[in-house]
């Protein structure tokens, strides 16, 4: 196992290896297959710290997305605010309402904490529409297009992709923290057995809420970073439910609870669901039926998800063919 300093070193010689790599790519597709690569990876590890480690299980993700768009897009728009301060402010709006939400619902668990998270997100989804005067309805919102770092906004496509990477890196590095933590056990605890982990002095009440408002913290400042990319926001852009049921999804195949599962699942399921589209847009709805069977065929193979079997599979290997306990 890497030490501190020798994982710190190796993350952060992978990162500048992919920035070289990056602005190589010359090709806008490849360049935009890459930017939601890994802004989806940055979802799905945020919705990973509560959803994964504290287990958590909220598809309301959405809510936290459109958040940080709005505030980013319209303290921007209206009065000139840097999004670089408006996605922090954006985050701590999204901190609030998790831990509003954290409050109401702690003796709250399994489907029944769930469908009190699609229930926000679908309220904030009705308000956005219905709220003309702040946020425009279905007409959207479009931001205005000056160039520079301050206004976060770049000609060069391969900017927003470094940008997204160097964010992916952030959370990976948190929760890669996290697990090595006192929190991060905690977390696993009250996932595995919540009675116990109480019975054990564990305070769960605190951890979950914390997991929680991190979690939508990171969220919204996803959902900035997304909306400065497409320069237009509209409810169906930034509050669909696609946004609460990706992250999710992508945190399932790739491994729950581990580092490295939700940035897999992101680099595994992104671009084919893009390749699909592309590839079978012609013929409404075939995409979304091979995305669904190949989904089903993950779970059912892999019901672990991916990270986890690799490792298993590599330690088996290590071992010449005797599997060895995790």
């Amino acid at each position: 196992m890497l030490k501190k300093g020798g994982f710190v070193l190796s993350a952060g010689l992978v990162v500048l290896l992919m920035v070289a790599l990056i602005y190589q790519i010359k090709n806008k597709y490849y360049l935009d297959i890459l930017f939601m690569t890994f802004f989806w990876a940055s979802l799905a590890a945020a919705w990973n710290i509560s959803g994964g480690y504290a287990g958590q299980f909220s598809l309301g993700h959405a809510a936290y997305v459109g958040i940080g768009a709005y505030s980013t897009a319209l303290l921007y728009i209206n009065f000139h605010v840097s999004p670089w301060i408006g996605m922090v402010v954006g985050g701590l709006f999204s901190a609030l309402l998790a831990l509003f939400i954290g409050v109401i619902t702690v003796k709250v668990r399994g489907p029944f904490y769930t469908l009190i998270t699609i229930a926000v997100a679908e309220l904030l989804y009705i308000s956005a529409i219905q709220l003309k005067e702040l946020t425009h309805g279905s007409e959207g919102v479009s931001l205005p297009f000056k160039p520079g770092w301050v206004n976060m906004t770049f000609r060069e496509r391969e900017t927003y992709v470094v940008l997204a990477l160097l964010f992916v890196a952030l959370i990976y590095f948190i929760t890669k923290t996290m697990e090595r933590r006192r929190i991060g056990y905690y977390l696993i605890a009250i996932r595995e057995n919540e009675d116990a982990a109480r019975a054990l002095g564990v305070p769960v009440k605190e951890m979950k809420l914390l997991a929680t408002v991190l979690s939508a913290f990171l969220t919204a400042v996803g959902g900035a970073i997304y909306a400065m990319y497409i320069m237009f926001i509209e409810p169906d852009s930034v509050l669909s439910f696609a946004f609460s049921i990706q992250p999710a999804l992508m945190s399932i195949i790739g491994g729950l609870g581990t580092s490295l599962g939700p940035l897999i699942g992101s680099f595994v399921l992104s671009p084919l669901d893009m390749f699909l589209r592309e590839s079978f847009s012609h013929i409404n709805g075939l995409n979304l039926l091979i995305y669904g069977f190949l989904l089903v065929l993950f779970v059912l193979f892999w019901p672990e998800g991916l990270w986890p079997n690799a490792v298993r599979v590599y330690r088996k290997w290590r071992s010449g063919g005797v599997e060895t306990k995790s």
